[in-house]
């Protein structure tokens, strides 16, 4: 069988259908040159190796396989791989023989051929039949010639007689040959039905393979990096866009692949052991357990932020992965994306500072801490006459000196702490100094009273403040009550100043 049929083949059914294809073909062949038996006998009676065979028998035998050809290569035709096909070629030998026979030509070995070209379709069904066949053809064929053997042999006997003495030796004979045959059939039949059976499935298993990798090819367009590791050969396969790469690992000397070696040398200083003990192999088992993949996200100084994964691909019967896909993900813009959209959540549109809700956010952290740092200061700040300017002047005049007000917030106090607008015109700041605060207000309230505005050219605030150094046992609300009593403080004073009703006109 040519190595491209070979190929194509992918069952044991399919390897016996064409097995008789090929068979078939060759019996053909055979049957044709099978012609040439009554030349070759016809120059045995002229040159006197047969003097008891006719000139005759030469010509019907050639006549005959002439006919016996020309009808089997139809059915070679029609049906190659049809087990009559293989059936009429068995039996036209068999007939040939018993032609042969009747005519007087001793050809006894030949009666064990036709078995023998019945094993190569390592058919047993097929080789018992033909064998069955075959006994029946030599039974029929010595008992046609033993009356006319017996006559010429020196032992006087009867025809009865020598059909039984030679028909034992035959009998012993093909009992031997129907069994070893048989047992080598059935031993063929069992290895090639094997054969074909874990050839299928390393078809199948190589076509599986062959999609994962299509799949992991294709996956290379959305990661950096792309690793599929064996855990149990300790093997890793790196895959490129145009290429793939095998690497032995050895624990014993390496923990990690020599991809993520070259990566832990970028890695920030501060990431670089967390990223040492989520690449380290020899534990990846135990980390990942049950779970379907595990990640962490690090920065590399090279190409930004980026997320290393390990995603179970593969278990084996006890559970345990022993395949896993190691991938890396550049997620430098997402998360910029995501600090940008942070950052914008947590602002306030019109002053560009942080809103109440960063101030809830942050506040927070302090409300669940057991101490709270010495050097840390609240700072309540609220525009005066905000009502009166959006009144007089309008709303965007009021917005001007909200501007004013964060801005000059953000110049003094920017730099020791965050500014919050928590409300209309009103802010917070938490701040965290060692030096006297007192002077960082007067600072504050200087440059608001040389602020200048388009609209509006005068702006004023009332401020306090609060030292947690002064208030050592009070906690974050308490704090926040205390700085929010002293800027209201603030504020009754400059409207008791300016005679204002804070209520009435802001």
């Amino acid at each position: 069988m040519g190595g491209e049929q070979f190929s194509t083949i992918d069952s044991y059914e399919t390897f016996l259908r064409q097995t008789r294809i090929k068979i078939n073909g060759m019996l053909n062949k055979v049957l044709w040159i099978c012609i040439i038996t009554g030349p070759s006998l016809a120059l045995g009676i002229w040159t006197g190796i047969f003097p008891r065979v006719q000139y005759s028998t030469s010509i019907g035998i050639a006549i005959l396989m002439a006919v016996i050809a020309i009808c089997h290569k139809f059915l070679v035709d029609k049906f190659a791989d049809s087990k009559a096909t293989s059936y009429f070629a068995l039996i036209a030998l068999d007939f040939l023989l018993f032609y042969m026979a009747n005519c007087h030509v001793n050809i006894a070995l030949t009666y064990f051929l036709v078995p023998l070209v019945a094993l190569l379709f390592c058919d047993k069904k097929l080789y018992l039949q033909a064998c069955t066949l075959n006994f029946f053809v030599m039974l029929f064929s010595v008992w046609n010639i033993s009356e006319h053997y017996a006559k010429t042999t020196i032992l006087n006997e009867t025809p009865v007689e020598w059909y039984l003495n030679l028909i034992g030796g035959y009998l012993i004979e093909t009992v031997i040959l129907v069994s070893t045959g048989y047992l080598v059939c059935k031993h063929m039949a069992v290895y090639f039905a094997n054969f074909y059976k874990n050839r299928s499935e390393l078809l199948e298993k190589e076509e599986k393979i062959t999609e994962q990798f299509a799949v992991l090819r294709s996956m290379t367009e959305i990661y950096q990096y792309i690793n599929l590791l064996d855990l149990e050969a300790k093997t890793s396969t790196f895959f490129g866009q145009d290429s793939k790469d095998l690497e032995i690992l050895d624990w014993s000397k390496h923990t990690r692949t020599k991809l993520n070696d070259e990566r832990s040398r970028q890695v920030m200083l501060d990431q670089y052991e967390n990223f040492l003990h989520f690449t380290n192999l020899s534990t990846l088992i135990d980390r990942i357990g049950k779970k379907m993949s595990i990640s962490e996200e690090f920065i590399s100084v090279v190409h930004g932020w980026f997320r290393a994964q390990y995603i179970v691909v593969g278990r084996n019967a006890n559970g345990v992965p022993n395949k896993v896909i190691y991938t890396v993900q550049n997620i430098d813009d997402d998360k910029k994306r995501e600090e940008h959209l942070i950052r914008i959540s947590n602002t306030d549109e019109m002053t560009r500072v942080f809103n109440r809700r960063s101030y809830e956010n942050d506040i927070r952290h302090y409300k669940n801490a057991k101490d709270i740092n010495p050097n840390l200061v609240l700072v309540a700040a609220d525009v005066n006459g905000l009502k009166q300017v959006n009144d007089s002047l309008g709303h965007e005049a009021g917005d001007e000196i909200i501007r004013g007000a964060a801005n000059c917030l953000v110049s003094i106090m920017g730099n020791i702490g965050k500014v919050y607008r928590i409300g209309g015109d009103e802010f917070m700041v938490v701040a965290y100094t060692a030096t006297d605060f007192e002077k960082v207000k007067d600072r504050f309230l200087d440059l608001v009273k040389e602020w200048s505005g388009k609209t509006v050219n005068r702006l004023t605030v009332s401020v306090g403040y609060v030292c947690a150094k002064d208030f050592p046992d009070a906690n974050i609300e308490q704090l926040e009550k205390i700085v929010d009593a002293r800027m209201y403080a603030m504020k009754q004073e400059y409207y008791k100043d300016k005679n204002h009703d804070r209520r009435a006109k802001g």
